[in-house]
């Protein structure tokens, strides 16, 4: 029809603006959307940070919500529908490791799991912040750069520029993170420059003949040697990344733990393994043979050999001697100023190194506690790169925990290194692995009680689930390793003190804990405790109560370290005196125990028998330390002229006092042969035949010295005699209860041999606390210098009077005898002379006692000492002082005129006697005005010294004008 019409209108291009303000409509609200969206993926980002995984609850957060709604998304994704799930929202999603598909409903055991796990991620998400402000106090000092990385708990430190010691900043900071067990501490550029004489061919030189006994063998094939020809060849023709299990794995061999090897031999045939992994493809391949196993063969690039604790001190001096100087932290080798060893000498204390390793690639050293865990370490990587894994300090039993998950089979002898797995198991129980690789000129510290274990790395690629891959790939994608590179590794063990309180009880803790752990198990631990906290007990109450010895330097005070020994030290006191005092009441009824009284250390050493100070003092059948009290056996001294200690315990416990020990090396108690079975051979104390003559085994003659039959009868070897290396138990008592009193603990029976005689007492008790201090919750009641000295001149004078009175009880008693003038006069210059020499000691005394109040007055703060001066100030009175010197001159004067009195009494009962004692009288008259400008100018003298003291105290301890 005419009305309609031709063509309808196109409503798209009819409203343009329309078109337009829809369009932007819809970016603006996609826009908004990413923009959320990319919110919730940093939300998930975080919590994978805090957790490590993104599996959200649902119901926990709205971000466990969002999870499940993209969850849901990727159906529709993967049938290529529309929907919100783009494909760069899922390429984001999985490089977090975002899981799809949603699981099952967890059973309640399920649930439990995971609550613990969660747990423990943020446990160790909060060990991890407090490592991580611990590292932000690092000081910037521009000396040393201070590194922390999260994932390897490794805090790194380079030392930058050549200097000849470190700033003290640093080197404080270093010393507080060595007392941190959750973290792995390396420092880089400790040695100043390479030593020379750690060079290869050099110790070949050197030591040309000498033989090591340590040496471990490794091997890359699990084939037998005559089958090397056939079959490495083909292993090597094809690449280690077609299959996991052709790869070359370093495996310690059964057979080959240590070998005896000569040391110019070995850098021989390092230099035969250098020629074997230069060449690129190897068919044949000469055998090498060391000298002292002439009949085997060995291929360089099969059989590896690990050298280690190769003692430097004995075998190389110079080279010992050269790192020693060269190292800039000298204060952590055997024996510097914050090892516990310092306070011992050096003929007793224990071989620490430094030690020398020497490797092949591929060898490794697994999962050990140095020491039985009694002792820290230290490892400088000379050549070669070592990889590292170290756990935290834990208990024994999470020790055996971590060492199940990281080998499942670890009873079994050959034991391959930790893959991912097992390092991720340990990260979510809690036992802070750290995996790291040690680069030459590093230093790693390992603390007491952490097992740690290494292996030199090589060019070759490791297996996919290798703990170490990505570390070993990014040093061979870097060039820096290569095939033929040969690890030194100089190592040594000491014994960290600590620089807090709290750090020194922790330390002491630990390796006490670990010592006692070693003698439950009869294993002989390397370091000795006890012998370290009595020696530093002595050393540091000496420091401390001397007015010459005071701490310095970046060391804890004196004070410091007595207070965290203390409890250590309490407990090993203790349990020495009861002993003592139980084998002192034993001693009556058994006559085998005798107590000798005389410490080991007081006899003459040309006539003892026993060197106190060595470092051979441990139990022979439990391996406990003897750090003081010890058993002897009287028949090992007599018949075999060695020592034979054992401790109380084991001397009380009769299973193990009568074991039978093997004391000759060339005859044996056990075996077939029965020459070894006689007491004057070997420790026999489990006798119990009772013949002296006419034995069937007739094995030797009767004991020269018990009759009995030596070979089964002999009784010498059951008397034992209790001695001290050292003190005896007073002299130990007295040492616990001088630290009592120095670090501000109530002691109920102190004892007198340890403050001296009755005046040193005295006078401790009115100088040594002169000034206000809390210890303990005990304060101690503030003295000016004014009253301590009057105090002096009270005691002085009391003595006086006590010495006038028994003058006249004297005289009493002789009122019958003439008394001549020289009599008198010798009485009282006798007298003024004591008089002089007491308040001369008396000063003295109190200008030493003022130097130490004012060392401890160094520890509290300038606000208490300002106080303290401003109280004293007020306190001091002179006229009121004068006044008491006044009275005491008074005194004297009255007491004199008793004497004249006296003597007047005399003259009425004895015609003779009068003549003298007038002339007598007359001269003390005439003598009484110089005795009292005397007395006078003594006092003025007196008040002069105090004044001066009070002056010096003033000028010392008076703060800085502000400026």
């Amino acid at each position: 029809p005419k009305s309609c019409p031709q063509s309808l209108p196109n409503t798209d291009t009819a409203n343009p603006d329309e078109q337009n303000k829809s369009s932007s409509k819809q970016q603006a609200r996609q826009t908004h959307y990413d923009v959320l969206w990319h919110g919730r993926l940093d939300e998930l980002k975080e919590y994978k940070e805090m957790h490590g995984h993104v599996n959200v609850p649902r119901n926990s957060s709205k971000l466990g919500e969002w999870c499940y709604c993209q969850q849901k998304q990727i159906r529709a994704y993967n049938n290529n529908e529309s929907g919100p799930l783009t494909k760069e929202r899922k390429e984001n999603l999985d490089a977090l490791g975002f899981e799809w598909i949603r699981k099952r409903k967890r059973s309640d055991a399920d649930a439990a799991e995971m609550s613990t796990k969660t747990s423990r991620s943020s446990e160790d998400q909060g060990r991890l912040l407090k490592s991580l402000a611990f590292v932000r106090t690092a000081p910037n000092t521009g000396h040393c750069e201070w590194t922390f990385d999260r994932e390897t708990r490794v805090l790194l430190a380079k030392c930058i520029g050549k200097r000849d010691l470190l700033c003290e900043e640093d080197e404080s900071f270093m010393m507080r993170a060595m007392e941190r067990t959750d973290i792995a501490l390396v420092i880089e550029g400790l040695l100043r420059n390479k030593s020379p004489l750690l060079d290869l061919q050099y110790i070949a030189k050197r030591v040309k003949g000498n033989i090591h006994h340590r040496c471990l063998h490794f091997t890359v094939a699990p084939k037998k040697q005559e089958s090397f020809v056939a079959e490495y060849a083909s292993k090597v023709a094809e690449p280690a990344e077609n299959s996991s299990h052709q790869q070359r794995f370093a495996v310690p061999s059964e057979k080959a733990v240590n070998r005896s090897i000569e040391i110019s031999d070995y850098i021989d045939y390092i230099d035969k393994y250098k020629n074997a992994m230069s060449q690129e493809h190897l068919v044949e391949e000469k055998a090498f043979q060391f000298s002292t196993m002439p009949r085997k063969e060995f291929y360089p690039s099969v059989d590896q050999f690990f050298l280690v604790d190769i003692d430097l001190q004995k075998i190389l001096p110079e080279a010992c001697s050269d790192f020693r100087d060269h190292f800039l932290l000298k204060k952590c080798l055997p024996g510097g100023d914050a090892c516990m060893m310092k306070s011992v000498s050096s003929h007793g204390q224990p071989p620490m190194g430094p030690i020398l390793h020497i490797g092949t690639p591929g060898s490794s050293i697994h999962f050990h506690r140095d020491g039985e865990g009694t002792v820290d370490s230290g490892h400088f990587c000379v050549d070669g790169f070592i990889e590292v894994v170290m756990l935290g300090r834990m208990t024994e039993e999470k020790n055996q925990q971590a060492l199940q998950h990281l080998y499942p089979h670890h009873k079994s002898k050959k034991l391959l290194w930790p893959d991912y797995e097992s390092i991720r198991k340990c990260k979510d129980m809690n036992y802070d692995p750290c995996v790291f690789v040690l680069k030459p000129g590093q230093f790693l510290h390992v603390n007491k009680g952490r097992m740690y274990a290494f292996r030199s790395a090589s060019s070759a690629s490791l297996d996919a689930n290798d703990c170490h891959k990505d570390l070993r790939n990014e040093l061979i994608e870097n060039k820096m390793i290569t095939n033929d590179s040969i690890c030194k590794i100089l190592a040594w063990d000491w014994m960290n003190l600590g620089t807090t309180e709290e750090g020194i009880q922790r330390e002491i803790s630990e390796t006490l804990t670990n010592a006692r752990l070693a003698q439950k198990n009869e294993v002989q631990p390397l370091a000795i405790p006890e012998r370290c906290i009595i020696a530093m007990a002595y050393h540091h109450l000496a420091c401390y109560e001397a007015t010459t010895c005071w701490y310095g330097g970046l060391l804890p005070s004196h004070l410091i370290v007595l207070k965290g020994i203390y409890p250590g030290l309490k407990d090993i006191i203790e349990c020495q005196i009861n002993d003592i005092n139980e084998k002192i009441k034993s001693s009556k009824t058994d006559t085998d125990v005798e107590v000798l009284p005389l410490p080991d250390a007081k006899k003459d050493p040309d006539r003892a028998t026993i060197d106190p100070f060595g470092n051979d003092f441990n139990c022979k059948l439990c391996k406990k330390e003897l750090s003081n009290t010890y058993m002897h056996c009287e028949g090992c001294e007599i018949l075999l002229q060695k020592d034979f200690n054992i401790c109380t315990d084991c001397h009380a416990n009769d299973t193990r006092r009568l074991k039978n020990v093997t004391m000759h090396p060339t005859r044996p108690l056990s075996g077939r042969s029965s020459a070894g079975k006689r007491a004057d051979y070997n420790h026999m104390p489990g006798a119990t035949k009772e013949k002296k003559n006419n034995c069937s085994c007739k094995n030797g003659p009767p004991c020269r010295q018990c009759g009995y039959m030596i070979c089964c009868s002999c009784k010498c070897h059951q008397k034992y005699s209790l001695r001290t290396r050292f003190r005896d138990a007073s002299e130990i008592k007295s040492l616990l209860n001088g630290v009592q009193l120095a670090i501000g603990i109530e002691v109920d029976d102190v004892d007198s041999s340890a403050d001296g005689n009755k005046d040193n007492r005295n006078i401790f008790d009115a100088t040594a606390y002169a000034s206000t201090k809390s210890h303990g919750g005990t304060t101690v009641p503030e003295m000016t210098s004014v009253d301590i000295a009057v105090q002096l001149i009270s005691n002085a004078d009391g003595e006086k009077d006590i010495s006038q009175k028994a003058v006249r009880r004297k005289r009493s008693e002789t009122v019958s005898k003439p008394i001549s003038k020289q009599d008198i006069s010798n009485i009282i210059e006798d007298k003024k002379q004591e008089i002089d020499e007491m308040v001369e000691k008396k000063v003295r005394e109190l200008d030493s006692r003022r130097k130490v109040s004012e060392r401890r007055s160094e520890v509290t703060s300038m606000k208490n000492i300002r106080e303290m001066i401003e109280k004293e100030v007020q306190e001091i009175e002179f006229p009121k002082d004068i006044e008491i010197l006044k009275r005491k001159v008074k005194d004297i004067v009255e007491n004199e005129k008793i004497t004249e009195r006296k003597i007047r009494e005399i003259q009425e009962g004895k015609d003779k006697a009068i003549e003298a004692l007038q002339q007598e009288v007359e001269y003390i008259k005439n003598s009484k005005e110089r005795s009292l400008l005397e007395y006078q100018r003594q006092v003025r003298e007196l008040g002069e010294k105090v004044q001066q003291v009070i002056g010096k105290q003033r000028s010392i301890l008076k703060p800085d004008p502000p400026s």
